[in-house]
């Protein structure tokens, strides 16, 4: 059941963006959120996980019976050859846990996206 949410939840914010919803933290040289850029990320143990040039949505664990959630949301990515919306999830057990990946939801690129 949480795969699910946490799959309904990357979807929904795929579907914001695309819309022109939603808040973004792109960390690119620019702010066009139509430019592809490289999907990529690195994982630290308990430390948040790392999306270059993504919009990035974190909920960390605030006590060892929370979980964490990070998505990390490109809406143009360039993901394993192919231009695409890409969101990642990661999850964190507990407070000190360390940061695992969870998921990836793909979709189709808006037309609009460019180099």
């Amino acid at each position: 059941m949480q795969k699910l949410n946490l799959t309904l939840a990357a979807v929904a914010t795929l579907a914001l963006i695309g819309c022109g919803g939603g808040s973004s933290s792109n960390s690119g040289s620019s702010n066009d959120g139509f430019k592809i850029y490289k999907v990529e990320y690195s994982l630290n143990g308990t430390n948040l996980p790392s999306c270059p040039n993504a919009h990035i949505t974190t909920t960390p664990a605030q006590n060892n019976s929370d979980i964490g959630i990070q998505n990390c949301t490109w809406i143009c990515g360039d993901y394993q050859g192919s231009t695409m919306a890409v969101s990642l999830s990661f999850q964190q057990n507990g407070k000190n846990g360390i940061w695992e990946f969870d998921g990836e939801v793909l979709q189709t690129a808006p037309a609009q996206c460019h180099n």
